[in-house]
C-alpha cells in the first residue's frame, strides 16, 4: 500500500474504508475500537514506591545516620544503633508517605485533562472524546484545536498548523490535500497533520490514519524527554536556605565536637552528638515539604474547578496582584439569549422592536456551531460550538431556521471562522443560478464602515451609517452583545483570508443581532472579595465600550466608569499605556496584540498578572502573563499556552484559586518557622551548655527522639491548614515572594533564644541542686520536646493570638500533636524506652515543672506575636 501522503483523497478514503460525507457507522466504530484500542499514548509504568524509597535514602542526612548506625553496631553500642535505625526508618517512612501524597495529587491532575474532537459518524457531526477516535474517522479541524491523531487531509481551507511539538519549528505550516509522489520526511508532508500539533488558522476535514502509539508522536514518545517540573522560586529559595543552614550547622557541630573533647566527654559520644545535632538542625525535609504543600494546593484548586498545570504556578497564584479578565463566559454565563434581530430598514425608520428572520438566517449561515443529534426531538437537540456560534444557531432554530434545511438550499462552498483579530466570520454559499453569496457577521463598526447598501437596495449615506451606529450604541448601553450582518453576491469560489477591507467592500448591510448574556450569580461577590484581598480586577474585552461599561457596573468591577478602547491604546506610547492600565479598570474593543501590551505594561510595574483568554491569538499574552488562565470552553491553543484552566469558566474560580495559593504560601511559612525555631533551640542549648562548661545536656539518642517528635510528625501537618480569611489579608507581591518575612524572623529567633536561655537556666539551677545527670537530661529532653509541641497551635496564625485561633480546624495537626505527645510520654514513663533513651520517670513536681516550661514558652511566643502585631498595626 502507498504511504498515506502519496495517496489521493479518493484512494485514502477507499483504503480506510470510510466516507468523506458520512464517516464510519456506529457499529464500525465499535469494531475498530476493539481492534485498535483507545487513542492515547501508553504511560510508562514505574515502581513508584522503590523510586521514592531510593530518593529518600539518597538524602545526605539519612546517609550520615546509616553510617553512624553501622559504626555503632561495630562498636557494639547496640542501644545507640537501635535508636539510629528507628530514626532512619521513621524519617524514611514519613518521607515516602508525603512524597506519595504529592505524587497522587499530580496523577489526579493529569487525569482531569479531557480533550474532545469533532467527527462525522453515521452522517452526523458530533463531539467525542479524543480517546474514542479510530482509524477511518472523519475529523473536522478548526483554528484553536489540537490535532487529536495522525490525519490525512481531504479538504482544506486556509489551514495553518504549528508542528513545534515534533519539529521544534514555531512558524506555522500551510497545508493542502494534494498527493505527494516522491518520498518525503514528515516535516515535508503538507497533506498530513500529526497528533499533538496545533491548528493556528483555517479549517480542514481529514481521515484518521493512526491513533495512540501508532502515531508519529507515539513512536517517538519514548525518546522524547519528558518536561521536567521546574523548581519554583520558592523551592529554589528554600533549597538554598537549607544548604546555607547546613553549612552553618556543620561548622557549629565541629565546634561542639571540639568543645566536648576538651571537656573530657568520650569521643564516640561526641561523634554521635555531632551527628544527632546535624540531623536535627539541618532542615533537610523543607524542600520536600514545599513540594507537598504546593501539590496539595493544586489538588484543592482542582476541587474548586481550576486545573493548575505546573507546580510553579500554584505558588505564583498566591502572589497575584492584578487580574485581567474577559467578559463572555467568565463574568457572564456564556448563555446568550436573542433580544433583537433588526433589519437595516427597521433601524433607519425607527422600528427598533421589529424582528427580522432574514437577518437571523445569515447568522445561522455564518455560525460555526452544529447540532449533534438532529435525529431526536428538537427539545433534546445538543448544540455544540463557541458561545456566539451556539447563540446564533439557537436563535435561528427558535425561528424555524433549521441549519440542515438551509444548507440544502444553499450549500456552503467555503467558510471563514470568527477570529478576534479579523473580528468577523464569513460563509460562501452556492446559489442555484451558478453564482455565490458571501454572508458575513462581525463587529458592527467594521461592517457599517465597509457596507455600501441597505437590504432594500438603497445606497447608504453617511447619515444612514450614523443612524445605524447610534442604534448600535443605544443597544449596547444595556450590556448587550451586538453582531452586524452583511452579504454580497460574488462569482468568487473562495473566501479571501488576507484583505478584510476587500472582503467586506460593497456589501449590503442587512441589520443587527443583539444578545443578552446574563451575569454569573457568584461574580459580584467574587469581585468584592478580590478587592478586599488587595487584588485589582480589570475588564479587558473585545466587546463595545458601552457593553463593557454596563457589565462592569453590574458586577461591581467599575470604579471610575472610564472606558479605554483599543483605538485609544493605538495612539498611546508605552508610558501612557502603563499609566492607563494602572489607573483604569475597563478596556473595550481590545485586540489580542493589545492584551499583550497591557500585560507587559503591568509586569514592568512589578505587578503579578493573571490574565484570562480563550482564542488562538490570546496565546502570546497568556504566555507573557505570570498566570495565563484559559476558560474550559476556549480553544486548545489557549489551553496549551495557559497555566490555569477554568473547568467551569467562572471568574469566581480565579479568586478561589488565588485564595488557595495564599493558603499554600501561609502553610509553607508555618512549616519553615516551626522547623527553624525548634532546630535553633537544640543547637543553642547544646553549644551553650558546652561553652559554659556544663556536661552534655542531652544525649544523641535523646536528640534523635526529640527530632522525631518535633519534625517527624508535626511539620508536615501544617500542609493541611485550611487558612481562615486569607483573602482578607492584603498581600503585596514583594511580601508574597519572600521566603522568610520579618515576622518569621522575629518568631524564629525569639522562640529559639527564649527556649534555649530558659533551658540553660534550668540546667544551671538543677546542677546547683546536685540533681543526677540522668534526671537533668530527662528534664531538658522533655523540655525541648514539650516546647515544640506546645507552640504548635500558636503558629496556626501569625496575626492572631492563640485564644482567637480555632485549634480544632486541622485534624492532621491534632493527630500529629497526639502522636508526638504520646511519643514523649512513652519516652519518659515506659521502662523499655527509658533504658533505650537513658531517661528516668520524672517526679510529680518535675512533671509540673515541665508543664510550666511549656506554658512559659507558649506565653513567650504569644508575646513575640503580640509585639509584631502591635508594631505592624
Amino acid at each position: 500500500m502507498k504511504a498515506f501522503y502519496k495517496q489521493t483523497t479518493a484512494e485514502i478514503l477507499i483504503s480506510q474504508k470510510t466516507d468523506a460525507h458520512t464517516g464510519i457507522s456506529r457499529d464500525e466504530f465499535v469494531r475498530r475500537f476493539e481492534q485498535y484500542g483507545p487513542n492515547k499514548l501508553t504511560e510508562e509504568k514505574n515502581f513508584r514506591f522503590f523510586k521514592i524509597l531510593f530518593e529518600q535514602l539518597r538524602s545526605p542526612l539519612i546517609f550520615i545516620l546509616l553510617v553512624a548506625g553501622i559504626i555503632t553496631v561495630f562498636l557494639e553500642e547496640y542501644t545507640d544503633s537501635l535508636v539510629i535505625f528507628i530514626a532512619v526508618f521513621i524519617n524514611t517512612a514519613i518521607g515516602i508517605y508525603q512524597e506519595g501524597r504529592a505524587s497522587k495529587a499530580f496523577e489526579k491532575l493529569r487525569s482531569s485533562v479531557k480533550k474532545y474532537a469533532i467527527v462525522l459518524r453515521n452522517g452526523k457531526q458530533m463531539e467525542v472524546s479524543v480517546e474514542q477516535l479510530v482509524p477511518g474517522d472523519i475529523v473536522i479541524l478548526e483554528a484553536g484545536a489540537q490535532v487529536p491523531a495522525d490525519i490525512r487531509l481531504i479538504e482544506v481551507k486556509g489551514l495553518e498548523v504549528n508542528e513545534a511539538v515534533l519539529t521544534g519549528e514555531w512558524l506555522p505550516q500551510e497545508k493542502n490535500t494534494e498527493p505527494i509522489l516522491k518520498k518525503m520526511r514528515i516535516t515535508e508532508q503538507k497533506n498530513m497533520v500529526w497528533m499533538g500539533t496545533l491548528v493556528e488558522d483555517g479549517y480542514a476535514k481529514g481521515v484518521v490514519v493512526a491513533t495512540g502509539q501508532d502515531t508519529e508522536l507515539g513512536k517517538i514518545a519514548g525518546s522524547l524527554k519528558q518536561e521536567k517540573e521546574e523548581p519554583t522560586p520558592f523551592q529554589k529559595g528554600v533549597g538554598k536556605l537549607a544548604r546555607m543552614i547546613g553549612i552553618v550547622v556543620v561548622c557549629i557541630v565541629i565546634l561542639i565536637f571540639i568543645l566536648g573533647i576538651l571537656e573530657g566527654d568520650p569521643p564516640f559520644e561526641m561523634f554521635l552528638t555531632a551527628v544527632a545535632i546535624a540531623v536535627a538542625a539541618i532542615p533537610e525535609g523543607l524542600p520536600v515539604a514545599v513540594t507537598v504543600v504546593l501539590a496539595l494546593s493544586m489538588s484543592r484548586i482542582l476541587g474548586k474547578g481550576g486545573l493548575v498545570k505546573k507546580l510553579i504556578k500554584a505558588e505564583t497564584l498566591g502572589s497575584t496582584t492584578v487580574i485581567l479578565t474577559d467578559k463572555t463566559g467568565t463574568l457572564t454565563r456564556g448563555e446568550m439569549e436573542l433580544k433583537h434581530a433588526l433589519s437595516t430598514s427597521a433601524i433607519l425608520s425607527g422600528r427598533t422592536t421589529e424582528e427580522n428572520t432574514a437577518v437571523l438566517r445569515i447568522g445561522v449561515y455564518t455560525s460555526g456551531g452544529f447540532i449533534e443529534n438532529e435525529e431526536k426531538e428538537q427539545a433534546q437537540w445538543i448544540i455544540r460550538g463557541k458561545p456566539t456560534d451556539k447563540a446564533l444557531l439557537s436563535a435561528g432554530i427558535k425561528n424555524n431556521l433549521i441549519p440542515s434545511a438551509l444548507f440544502r438550499e444553499e450549500e456552503r462552498v467555503d467558510y471563514l471562522p470568527f477570529d478576534s483579530e479579523r473580528r468577523l466570520a464569513a460563509s460562501l454559499n452556492a446559489q442555484k443560478d451558478g453564482g455565490h453569496t458571501l454572508y458575513i457577521t462581525g463587529a458592527p463598526e467594521a461592517l457599517i464602515e465597509y457596507a455600501s447598501f441597505a437590504e432594500s437596495g438603497k445606497r447608504l449615506s453617511a447619515e444612514d451609517k450614523k443612524t445605524i451606529q447610534d442604534a448600535y450604541d443605544t443597544i449596547t448601553k444595556d450590556g448587550m452583545r451586538v453582531i452586524a450582518v452583511a452579504m454580497k453576491k460574488t462569482m468568487e469560489n473562495k473566501i479571501s483570508r488576507k484583505n478584510m477591507r476587500e472582503l467586506c467592500a460593497d456589501t449590503i448591510f442587512m441589520g443587527l443581532i443583539a444578545f443578552h448574556d446574563p451575569i454569573r450569580e457568584d461574580v459580584p461577590a467574587a469581585i468584592k472579595a478580590a478587592r478586599e484581598a488587595g487584588l485589582r480586577p480589570v475588564l479587558v474585552t473585545g466587546d463595545h465600550a458601552n457593553t463593557a461599561h454596563a457589565v462592569a457596573k453590574e458586577t461591581g468591577l467599575a470604579t471610575d466608569g472610564v472606558v479605554i478602547t483599543g483605538e485609544m491604546l493605538e495612539g498611546m506610547d508605552d508610558v501612557a499605556v502603563q499609566k492607563a492600565v494602572n489607573t483604569h479598570q475597563i478596556f473595550a474593543r481590545i485586540l489580542p496584540s493589545q492584551k499583550l501590551r497591557l500585560v507587559t505594561a503591568l509586569r514592568n510595574e512589578h505587578e503579578v498578572v493573571a490574565m484570562t483568554g480563550d482564542g488562538v491569538n490570546d496565546s502570546p499574552a497568556l504566555t507573557q502573563a505570570d498566570i495565563g488562565i484559559a476558560v474550559g470552553s476556549g480553544t486548545d491553543v489557549a489551553k496549551e499556552a495557559s497555566d490555569l484552566i477554568l473547568l467551569h469558566d467562572s471568574f469566581g474560580i480565579i479568586v478561589k484559586a488565588i485564595e488557595e495559593g495564599r493558603v499554600a504560601l501561609a502553610n509553607l511559612r508555618k512549616i519553615i518557622t516551626y522547623v527553624l525555631a525548634t532546630n535553633f533551640s537544640e543547637v543553642i542549648l547544646v553549644s551553650g551548655a558546652l561553652l559554659l562548661g556544663f556536661p552534655l545536656p542531652v544525649l544523641p539518642v535523646q536528640i534523635l527522639w526529640a527530632n522525631l517528635i518535633e519534625e517527624g510528625f508535626m511539620n508536615f501537618a501544617f500542609a493541611f491548614e485550611k487558612g481562615e480569611n486569607v483573602l482578607k489579608e492584603n498581600v503585596h507581591a514583594k511580601e508574597a515572594r519572600s521566603i522568610i518575612t520579618q515576622e518569621m524572623k522575629i518568631i524564629i529567633f525569639g522562640v529559639g533564644i527564649i527556649t534555649s536561655l530558659l533551658l540553660v537556666g534550668v540546667l544551671y539551677y538543677l546542677t546547683q541542686l546536685n540533681y543526677p545527670i540522668e534526671e537533668i537530661r530527662t528534664i531538658l529532653f522533655a523540655g525541648l520536646s514539650l516546647d515544640a509541641i506546645f507552640f504548635t497551635f500558636s503558629l496556626k496564625s501569625f496575626k492572631k493570638p492563640i485564644w482567637k485561633i480555632n485549634i480544632f480546624s486541622n485534624k492532621y495537626l491534632l493527630g500529629a500533636f497526639a502522636v508526638s505527645f504520646l511519643g514523649l510520654l512513652a519516652a519518659i514513663t515506659l521502662h523499655p524506652l527509658e533504658r533505650l533513651l537513658q531517661t528516668v520517670t520524672p517526679t510529680p513536681m518535675e512533671f509540673l515543672m515541665l508543664i510550666g516550661l511549656g506554658l512559659f514558652n507558649l506565653f513567650a511566643i504569644e508575646a513575640v506575636k503580640w509585639y509584631y502585631i502591635r508594631k505592624t498595626t
